[in-house]
């Protein structure tokens, strides 16, 4: 693969013979194999519109995840996706795809023990696959996996990321600061934040509480240590601040969804 800054593709996913590429890269023939993304985080005035500091910070970044690969004796090849994002195909061989994909990444994080100075980094993965060309076809996944990883709050940060660790979490974090999104959040609690501001009666930590358990009124009542027929007064008393059925599970997904973007830090 062409590990220039400027290549703006990942060669193994157009390749007519991906597996004999590999091999011509230094790629062993050892599958499973694993497509990543390596995306760089600059901290606040760390951004550069200077296209020229833009491609050194790049090919940096790239000479970083090369060298970390060095470190952990991994197998890989990779290519810039631009200034702050290097594609990784890993053949994980033995090792098996977490242990692989798990020793890269403390690898990464470990350069900024050593180097302080060096920016964040969040690694997004793929799924791991039997062929290159398969592996390689979900980069675009993996792309996307550290874009969301990397607007994630620091309490949720760990290692790497996989799909199924961003979820929809992964997503609103990637979105909050769109208008649209906060618009949202705004219609469908703005009448309950006021109450609680207000009142400070309890009725938003009890949303929480009964989102939490799927609506289910008898395992809210053992949680929130209140009688059935007290709970469902409370419960009648949310709904009309709401103006809701909480029993419509569109509105309990909606509500969900509004209390993940108010949560989540400015």
């Amino acid at each position: 693969m062409d590990s220039s800054p400027s290549s703006p593709r990942v060669a193994w996913s157009t390749s007519p013979r991906p597996r004999a590429r590999a091999r011509a890269l230094g790629l062993p023939a050892v599958a499973p194999y694993v497509a990543l993304v390596v995306r760089a985080a600059p901290r606040a005035g760390g951004t550069s519109t200077d296209p020229v500091a833009a491609h050194r910070g790049a090919r940096r970044l790239v000479e970083r995840v090369a060298q970390a690969g060095r470190d952990a004796r991994l197998p890989l090849i990779l290519g810039s996706l631009g200034p702050v994002e290097v594609a990784v195909l890993l053949a994980t061989g033995e090792r098996g795809g977490d242990a692989a994909v798990a020793q890269l990444a403390e690898t990464l994080h470990a350069q900024r023990v050593r180097q302080p100075d060096l920016d964040p980094v969040s690694v997004g993965v793929g799924v791991p696959a039997e062929t290159v060309l398969t592996a390689g076809a979900g980069l675009r996944h993996a792309q996307h996996v550290a874009e969301v990883a990397h607007a994630l709050p620091p309490a949720r940060r760990r290692p790497f990321f996989r799909a199924s660790d961003v979820r929809l979490h992964g997503l609103v974090a990637l979105l909050q600061d769109d208008p649209r999104v906060q618009a949202f959040a705004e219609a469908e609690l703005d009448r309950l934040l006021v109450h609680e501001a207000t009142h400070e009666d309890g009725m938003l930590q009890l949303l929480r509480q009964y989102l939490a358990v799927g609506g289910n009124k008898t395992e809210l009542a053992r949680v929130s240590h209140r009688s059935r027929p007290a709970l469902y007064k409370k419960l009648a008393h949310l709904e009309r601040i709401l103006g809701v059925r909480l029993d419509d599970a569109d509105s309990r997904l909606a509500l969900g969804v509004a209390l993940l973007v108010h949560d989540q830090p400015r």
